[in-house]
């Protein structure tokens, strides 16, 4: 009986320690795991002050880039500060600033936020935030786009302000919409010009043509026409 009794005690002991061991090779191993899966997807990230960046695109240059500060995340997620610099296409320079942007290298896609601005020889933009597809040279604006376009063909200025603009650089277009308002102002000082307002418009600068959509009015002198 006595050894019974003690065989008994032993096997409980025996269990309670093979548990603790089992649960703290448990513990050791969830740590262990939490630690190398963190070193994973830990993200490598660099600081620059005072940076001054080129990109090229197919051995061409298509971007530069200036800023007071520059975080670079895994060698390719860009975060910068204060941002000044250029769009480069194949015959033109677009130049652009704002308080702060992201660029995703990968993708080539340009974000800017908070007064944005946007200028070319002929052209110039306003607006809340723009994203730049720099693989298809296409300009999206959105909040509170104001723009100034000059038509090559007669000089004329085009002043408009819109919700959201799409500017196709290559095409040399521009695409509005959201509350169209403009007026044309004319080189010729004794040619009158005129304003207008759409809820959609559209410049084609090698055409020198302005299409207007959607709820269009048209005040010029005594001239009041709607369509």
């Amino acid at each position: 009986m006595y050894n019974k009794k003690n065989l008994g005690v032993i096997l409980i002991f025996s269990s309670i320690v093979l548990l603790v061991l089992f649960m703290a090779l448990t513990t050791q191993r969830d740590r262990f795991g939490v630690t190398m899966d963190g070193a994973v997807k830990h993200d490598v990230e660099s600081l620059f002050v005072g940076v001054h960046y080129f990109r090229l695109l197919d051995l061409v240059p298509n971007f530069e880039l200036k800023s007071k500060s520059l975080v670079i995340t895994n060698n390719n997620l860009f975060n910068f500060i204060d941002p000044r610099g250029v769009f480069l296409s194949k015959d033109s320079q677009t130049r652009y600033q704002a308080n702060k942007g992201f660029l995703n290298q990968s993708t080539s896609n340009l974000e800017l936020f908070g007064d944005v601005r946007l200028a070319d020889e002929y052209s110039d933009y306003v607006s809340d935030t723009l994203k730049y597809d720099g693989k298809n040279e296409i300009i999206y604006a959105n909040g509170n786009v104001s723009s100034q376009v000059i038509d090559k063909k007669t000089l004329d200025i085009i002043k408009l302000s819109s919700h959201k603009l799409t500017s196709y650089m290559a095409e040399k277009r521009v695409e509005l919409m959201g509350s169209v308002k403009g007026r044309l102002i004319r080189k010729r000082r004794y040619e009158t010009g005129f304003k207008f307002r759409a809820e959609e418009a559209e410049f084609n600068s090698p055409k020198s043509r302005l299409e207007l959509a959607k709820s269009v009015k048209i005040y010029r002198n005594n001239y009041y026409l709607k369509a």
